[in-house]
């Protein structure tokens, strides 16, 4: 009963559910379908916008869509694949709060030090979503992680990232909120790398 106030509480509630019983593709499944509901009521509202609520409830299911993705990752699930990721998180956001998506990912994969897969995602984020402010995100989280590790056969191409970044925007990374992080953190490579010599 999609016109009852319960209805899309009850498809939250079903993708929990599911995921706490294991079931990735089912629990994704009522993923989806709780996020259209709310893009309809957004797309459907005179303002085109969802109240406060509503709209944090949007956002908590587009990250849960990430988590629960990288859990099928993780149990090495068929379909839940780094390379699939980006198509799986697109059929859900293609707007601004995919960028959002694209860092979290990344973000778990550090947690878990799946160095090899974030370093693939970071390229599939550099060669398709480059345009994106938080593409330079996903290859800080990847240089960190790489840093962390004191990977320094890999962390200098992984670095070359943020060249490519600058080079695509004509230097509109420069201008990106976490410009002066990627900064720091190249410094910090320097320095370390320059020690170990």
């Amino acid at each position: 009963f999609p016109d009852d106030s319960h209805y899309p509480f009850g498809l939250y509630q079903l993708a929990w559910s599911y995921y706490n019983m294991n079931d990735v593709p089912i629990a994704l499944g009522y993923l989806r379908r709780h996020i259209s509901y709310y893009k309809k009521k957004r797309d459907d509202s005179e303002s085109r916008t969802l109240n406060a609520s509503e709209g944090a409830t949007l956002d908590h299911s587009m990250k849960d869509v990430v988590t629960f993705y990288f859990e099928g990752l993780l149990k090495k699930m068929p379909g839940y694949t780094v390379s699939e990721a980006l198509p799986a998180f697109r059929a859900v956001e293609e707007g601004p709060y995919l960028g959002t998506m694209l860092v979290l990912f990344a973000k778990l994969m550090r947690t878990r030090e799946l160095v090899d897969s974030l370093a693939e995602w970071a390229a599939i984020v550099l060669e398709r979503e480059y345009k994106r402010p938080e593409a330079m995100d996903v290859v800080l989280v990847n240089v960190e992680a790489l840093y962390l590790r004191r990977a320094w056969d890999k962390v200098v191409e992984a670095a070359s990232g943020f060249r490519f970044l600058d080079q695509k925007s004509d230097g509109g990374m420069r201008k990106t909120e976490n410009y002066g992080a990627a900064q720091k953190l190249i410094l910090d490579v320097a320095g370390s790398m320059q020690k170990t010599i």
